[in-house]
């Protein structure tokens, strides 16, 4: 009787289907960008970014990327930010050996 049931399953559902690179592109974005939040300017809220209005006033949201976010998408995204952010780091590696 179990064997029944189980043939009357879609394929859809037994069968392992491998996920589209963009996917996984995306879902990885998504995850280094972590939860960005927000106040709502009008009432005062609070938002995440999956909200596309406020939940209490229905005001649309604007969320920015802000100050912090901004530099880092900036010293991953680009040459010169790079070497600016290596730059940095061998700046407080060489000030803590000095210092010790």
């Amino acid at each position: 009787m179990y064997e029944e049931r189980e043939s009357d399953v879609p394929d859809w559902e037994t069968k392992e289907v491998e996920i589209p690179e963009s996917l996984k592109k995306k879902w990885r974005e998504e995850e280094a960008e972590g939860i960005r939040a927000g106040v709502c300017t009008a009432c005062g809220w609070p938002y995440t970014k999956m909200d596309l209005s406020c939940r209490h006033c229905g005001k649309p949201t604007e969320i920015s990327g802000g100050v912090l976010v901004g530099l880092r998408r900036w010293f991953f995204k680009t040459r010169i930010g790079l070497l600016a952010l290596i730059f940095i780091l061998l700046g407080i590696f060489l000030f803590i050996c000095v210092m010790v």
